[in-house]
């Protein structure tokens, strides 16, 4: 799962940067809810700020594992904290957390590097105008992949031995 993750931020940020290549100067960068564009930027901001995403959110999920298991439980939420957070458990929770945010990446930069295709698309179009078809396809697809990654979270952080999840 770790190489599919750094695989789909790669193509996030391929995406992105290789929109500055044959976009026009001026982009769209908001559509309304019509998918008629209604906000513009330089494509030189539009790629940065993209980039800028995909690399705070790397290191997010990057860090997020290695976070969770220094910082005091108190400020932690993770379903039966008191078990997964005792010193003894740590080092499995570190590794749990690690398989699932490869995971939650590998869905948002998916949804990432897709919202680009889309977007670069509707600003290579005349008029100027995003697919509300593939985009709700795309945001539902995403939809279902966190619905499934929040169960899966709860059913792996379940105490073991234990037919259900205690908080």
């Amino acid at each position: 799962m770790r190489k599919l993750f750094i695989a789909m931020f790669v193509l996030s940020v391929v995406v992105n940067a290789g929109s500055l290549f044959i976009l026009p100067p001026s982009v769209a960068i908001h559509f309304g809810a019509d998918g008629v564009a209604d906000g513009w930027a330089s494509k030189e901001f539009n790629a940065l700020f993209s980039l800028g995403l995909d690399l705070l959110f790397l290191v997010l999920i990057v860090g997020m594992p290695h976070l969770v298991v220094k910082i005091p439980p108190r400020l932690v939420n993770l379903p039966n904290k008191d078990y997964w957070l005792a010193p003894a458990n740590r080092p499995a929770t570190q590794a749990k957390m690690i398989s699932l945010m490869s995971e939650f990446g590998v869905a948002l930069f998916g949804f990432l590097a897709l919202l680009g295709i889309l977007t670069t698309w509707a600003n290579l179009s005349a008029p100027v105008q995003l697919n509300l078809k593939a985009f709700f396809g795309v945001l539902a697809i995403f939809g279902i992949c966190i619905a499934y990654w929040c169960i899966k979270l709860y059913v792996v952080f379940r105490i073991p031995g234990s037919g259900a999840a205690k908080s």
